[in-house]
């Protein structure tokens, strides 16, 4: 078989396909597309570098969940505005707020679905017609479901009278 001198002009590099185009990309919002997991493995993996700072940092950003609310129809995901303003309630809780590391399994996992909310490029872009907050629903429901009853002492803490 002959060379062909077109091809011997190319610089043929290396780039994992799964790291989006950039080679030897390592941080965490690509580590994710690379997987193919279920969503209580994708929350795992995620709250697995989530630490007090990150907590601290999304919530200044509540303001930014609650804008990109409106981005989500209602009848497409019901339950959605919900579980973010659930998310915004505990993130804003004064236990989130004075919260330290190790954090508890309930705080990391909300801090973890709402920067996944917040990303724009995730397992699904945002940006595709009809299903791009789709994933965003996923996570923001099954960590909901996940750590319910902690969520549930933050938001409606018992009255004095009906400790648990």
């Amino acid at each position: 078989m002959s060379s062909n001198p077109e091809w011997e002009n190319i610089r043929i590099e290396h780039v994992d396909p799964r790291s989006c185009g950039t080679p030897g990309r390592q941080d965490i919002d690509h580590y994710f597309l690379q997987k193919a997991c279920t969503v209580d493995e994708l929350i795992e993996e995620g709250s697995r570098l989530i630490t007090a700072v990150d907590l601290w940092a999304i919530s200044l950003l509540t303001h930014r969940l609650l804008r990109k609310l409106d981005l989500v129809k209602p009848c497409q995901y019901p339950g959605f505005d919900q579980a973010l303003h659930t998310t915004v309630l505990v993130l804003k809780s004064s236990r989130a707020q004075v919260a330290v590391d190790p954090l508890p399994k309930h705080l990391v996992e909300v801090t973890f679905a709402a920067h996944y909310f917040l990303k724009v490029y995730d397992l699904i872009p945002d940006n595709t017609p009809e299903i791009g907050l789709a994933d965003d629903y996923a996570v923001l429901k099954r960590v909901m479901a996940r750590n319910r009853t902690e969520l549930d002492d933050i938001v409606h803490p018992p009255s004095p009278g009906n400790m648990r």
